[in-house]
């Protein structure tokens, strides 16, 4: 049950943040990758793997990552260009391609009988260790996020 549950409010909060992607740049094709937002959560969630944070942290440390990528995206993208949807695209694919570069780094050095196997099950999406824990975390800040762009849109 608590599997089920966590999946339902994955898909509740990524569905909903798809939406908000498409509406920011006009075009339904949009991806979280075009800010980079998904290898910075990655990145971010494979250095608290690393250290040995519990799920809080892992979460914590993705959210973390995914606002550092687009920060970083926006950064380059206004410096290089102020109101061009284009340059924070081509921004984005970059800053992508860093934290893509740097998951890749950090697999390799990762414990391949302890570590590597725990952050290739979570950049895959795995839910295999859900429990009611995890759920008391996950659900307040699912259920908030999809609260608050709900109530934007």
């Amino acid at each position: 049950m608590p599997r089920l549950i966590a999946a339902a409010l994955i898909g509740a909060s990524l569905s909903i943040s798809g939406v908000v992607f498409q509406a920011m740049f006009q075009n339904p094709l949009v991806s979280p990758n075009i800010l980079g937002v998904a290898s910075g959560a990655g990145f971010g969630a494979v250095l608290c793997i690393l250290f040995s944070f519990g799920a809080f942290g892992i979460s914590l440390g993705a959210f973390v990552g995914g606002v550092v990528a687009v920060s970083l995206a926006y950064l380059l993208g206004h410096f290089t260009n102020k109101n061009s949807k284009l340059m924070l695209v081509l921004s984005g694919i970059i800053i992508s391609a860093l934290f893509d570069a740097l998951i890749s780094l950090a697999k390799y050095t990762a414990d391949t009988e302890e570590k590597l196997p725990s952050i290739v099950y979570w950049l895959m999406g795995s839910l295999s260790s859900a429990n009611w824990g995890d759920l008391a975390i996950l659900a307040p800040i699912s259920l908030f996020g999809v609260a608050v762009l709900v109530a934007m849109g």
